[in-house]
């Protein structure tokens, strides 16, 4: 799955941070391997990530405020995802089955690395290739394991609340949705089964509401976008035209960013 705007906001201003701390030690920006043995000790994005986000090395370095190295050599282009994705169907074929990390870099003209870098651990990578591209392959593909069955790394939520992680799923979402009903002013009238899922009120108006983890499932769920109501969610990934988008995570983005401002001017 494409890594969303927001969790590459976040690996950015990670990065940023990293770049600057390294040039007040240093007196100068950091190369590519030091900030690669910076970021091995600390729970930070790997130079990998950060090359893939923008592009090449001097790209992060302005981005952090810095001149780039004028002797740095130009950096590689990234491999596009249909070169990626051709290349990985050429060695399944030639193998006559899915390959593993080492199988796959022993028969491709390609590392592991880009794929990596797009897709995650090997183990993810196969999984997105098995399941978009079981058509393009000559022998027969095993379904993919249930992703359920595997173990999932959780980001901590930036509330503070009885909800310890964000969201993955509708009925989390809600939960925390209750938790920030106040602060957003809302007040909760009820909650059913039935499309809308709640009525709501807000300033004296009464709003009907539909809650959903991200917008997109809005319309997967098949509900009218001509509807008088609003949709709640975690994560915007889609408009949704005339329906209002209230996205939890983004307005948890805006509360973290004025408070760090408004602790900036004290």
């Amino acid at each position: 799955m494409p890594i969303h705007r927001n969790d590459i906001a976040d690996l950015k201003n990670a990065a940023r941070i990293a770049i600057r701390e390294l040039h007040a030690k240093m007196g100068r920006p950091p190369t590519q391997n030091e900030y690669k043995s910076h970021a091995q000790t600390n729970d930070l994005p790997t130079l990998h990530q950060v090359l893939y986000q923008y592009g090449n090395w001097s790209s992060a370095i302005e981005d952090a405020g810095f001149e780039p190295n004028k002797n740095t050599p130009p950096p590689q282009q990234p491999y596009t995802v249909a070169q990626l994705t051709e290349e990985f169907i050429r060695v399944a074929n030639q193998i006559q089955k899915i390959p593993g990390q080492t199988e796959f870099g022993a028969s491709s003209k390609f590392s592991v690395r880009p794929y990596r870098l797009r897709w995650g651990t090997w183990t993810q990578v196969k999984s997105y290739f098995t399941e978009k591209h079981a058509d393009s392959f000559e022998f027969s593909v095993a379904p993919p394991r249930n992703p359920s069955s595997q173990k999932t790394i959780r980001k901590p939520l930036c509330f503070d609340s009885v909800l310890k992680f964000e969201p993955q799923n509708e009925m989390e979402t809600i939960i925390l949705f209750s938790l920030m009903a106040d602060r957003l002013e809302y007040r909760i009238r009820s909650v059913r089964a039935d499309f809308p899922d709640a009525e709501l009120e807000r300033n004296g108006e009464i709003i009907l509401a539909e809650f959903e983890y991200e917008s997109s499932n809005y319309i997967q769920h098949g509900h009218d976008l001509d509807a008088d109501c609003i949709c709640i969610c975690w994560r915007n990934n889609r408009d949704l035209q005339s329906i209002p988008v209230v996205a939890l995570e983004d307005v948890l983005r805006e509360w973290r960013d004025n408070q760090a401002m408004n602790g900036s001017r004290r």
